[in-house]
C-alpha cells in the first residue's frame, strides 16, 4: 500500500470514530440516566444490604462494578452486526463487544485487551505474582481478567522497555543530563544477585543504582533514607550490562563510585572514570579482616578487642596504618597474605578518613538493599523458575516503577500499533 493511500485510509478511520462518538453522545446522558436509575432500583430492593454494615458497601460496590461495565459498553455506541466490525475487549471494567472504529478499540497489542487494563495489569503483575495479581484486579475492579493476561502483558512491556533501552543506547549514545544536575555528587553502585532460571539454573542479575547526595535523608543519627534514585538491571554478562550503566552515568560529571571489592567492577571503573572517586564499601573492608581474625587469633577476647581497634584504625586514618599492623604479626599465613594483598591493591579505595572528610558515604548498603527491594521481593520468591527472558522482562519492569519512571510504560500503552 502506498503512503497515500495508507494516510487516505487513516484519516477515513479517523472520521469514522468521530462520527461514531458523536451520534452516541447525543442520547447517551438520556441512557445513562436509565441504567442508572436501573441499578439504583435493584440495589435499593437489595436485602442483603442492610444485613451489616459490610453488606451495605459490599452491594454497593458490586452494584457500581456492574454499572461501570454496562456504561462503558453504552458510550461507544451502537455494536454493528458484521462479526467484520466489532470486537470483543476486554477492559478495566470487564469485557464488553464493541465497534472495531471505535477508539476504545485501539490497543498496542493483539491481545484485545484495552489500554488502561493493560497498563492496570502491568502494574499489579510487576508487584505481585501473576495468580494473586489476576486476584486483587478481580476483587478491587471486578474486571475478570486471568492470570495468563497479566502474564502475557507484562512481559510484552518488559520487553518494549528492553528494546527501547538498546535503542537509545544505539541511537543516543548517553542519557542527556542537565549541566547544573551533571555538576551535583552522584553516587554509583552495582552488585550481583542469583536468581533461579529454567533454562540454566542459578543465573546473576547485575544491579546497578544511581542517586544524589542531595536525596539522602537523615532519619537517625546512624539511619539514612533514599529518595530518589535510578536502577538499571541485566541478566547476563558484564559486558551486557556495562553499556547500560555508562548510558545513564556517562554525562554526569560528578561521580562517586561505592562497591565491594569484586575484581570485575573495579576494573571497569579504573579502565573507564578513573578520574573519579572510588570508594571500597567499609563494612565489607571490616568484613575481611573479621574473617581473617577469626581464624588467626583463638582468644575470642583478645580478637574482638584488636578488630575493634584494627576497625577504628581503618575508619579514622585509612588503611595505611592497618596493613603495617597486619604485616607486624609474627605468622605468615596465607590468609594474612591475602589480606595483605587485598587490602593494598584496594589501597586508594579504602582512605575512609579522606572520604569522611569530604562527607561523602563509605557504606553501599544502599545497592545491597536495592536487590531486596527493587528484584528480590517479585523475582526471588519461593519456588519461582524463570525462563531467562521473561526474568529480566520483569526485572526491567521493576527498575522503571522504581526509578519513578512508570510514565514510560504509560507511554507505550496510549500508542495503539
Amino acid at each position: 500500500m502506498s503512503l497515500i493511500s495508507r494516510g487516505a485510509r487513516q484519516i477515513s478511520l479517523f472520521k469514522k470514530k468521530v462520527v461514531i462518538c458523536r451520534e452516541t453522545h447525543m442520547d447517551f446522558k438520556q441512557q445513562a440516566s436509565v441504567l442508572l436509575e436501573k441499578y439504583l432500583t435493584e440495589w435499593e430492593n437489595d436485602p442483603i444490604r442492610m444485613e451489616s454494615g459490610y453488606h451495605y458497601e459490599l452491594s454497593y460496590a458490586n452494584m457500581l462494578h456492574r454499572f461501570e461495565k454496562e456504561l462503558l459498553a453504552l458510550s461507544t455506541g451502537k455494536v454493528p452486526k458484521s462479526k467484520n466490525l466489532k470486537k470483543k475487549l476486554q477492559t478495566r471494567f470487564g469485557m464488553i463487544e464493541l465497534s472495531k472504529a471505535h477508539i476504545l478499540s485501539d490497543s498496542p497489542t493483539s491481545m484485545n485487551i484495552s489500554s488502561y487494563a493493560q497498563e492496570t495489569m502491568c502494574y499489579m503483575g510487576q508487584h505481585l505474582v501473576f495468580k494473586e495479581a489476576e486476584e486483587v484486579i478481580n476483587s478491587l475492579t471486578g474486571a475478570e481478567v486471568n492470570a495468563k493476561q497479566v502474564e502475557r502483558i507484562c512481559h510484552h512491556y518488559g520487553d518494549s522497555l528492553e528494546q527501547e533501552q538498546l535503542y537509545n543506547i544505539e541511537v543516543k549514545g548517553y542519557q542527556e543530563v542537565l549541566p547544573e544536575e551533571s555538576r551535583k555528587c552522584h553516587y554509583v553502585s552495582v552488585d550481583g544477585s542469583m536468581y533461579y532460571t529454567r533454562e540454566d539454573g542459578w543465573k546473576e542479575i547485575k544491579l546497578g543504582r544511581i542517586y544524589k547526595h542531595e536525596d539522602l535523608m537523615e532519619v537517625s543519627k546512624d539511619r539514612c533514607e533514599l529518595l530518589s534514585s535510578d536502577y538499571v538491571a541485566h541478566l547476563g554478562s558484564s559486558k551486557d550490562f556495562l553499556p547500560k550503566m555508562e548510558y545513564c552515568i556517562e554525562n554526569i560529571k560528578n561521580k562517586v563510585f561505592i562497591a565491594d571489592g569484586a575484581t570485575w567492577i573495579w576494573n571497569w571503573v579504573e579502565d573507564t572514570y578513573p578520574e573519579c572517586e572510588q570508594i571500597v564499601d567499609f563494612f565489607h573492608a571490616k568484613e575481611h579482616l573479621c574473617e581473617f581474625a577469626k581464624e588467626y587469633f583463638k582468644d575470642k577476647s583478645y580478637r574482638e578487642q584488636w578488630i575493634d581497634k584494627q576497625s577504628e584504625v581503618m575508619l579514622n586514618k585509612g588503611i595505611s596504618p592497618v596493613i603495617k599492623s597486619l604485616d607486624k604479626l609474627p605468622e605468615k599465613t596465607e590468609k594474612l597474605r591475602q589480606l595483605i594483598g587485598y587490602y593494598t591493591n584496594h589501597q586508594k579505595r579504602m582512605q575512609y578518613h579522606f572520604f569522611k572528610e569530604k562527607g561523602l558515604v563509605i557504606g553501599s548498603g544502599a545497592i545491597e538493599s536495592a536487590h531486596k527491594d527493587v528484584l528480590q521481593k517479585r523475582l526471588k520468591l519461593s519456588g519461582q523458575r524463570w525462563t531467562k527472558k521473561g526474568l529480566q522482562q520483569v526485572a526491567q519492569l521493576r527498575v522503571a516503577y522504581k526509578s519513578n519512571q512508570w510514565n514510560q510504560i504509560k507511554k507505550l500503552c496510549q500508542n495503539a500499533a
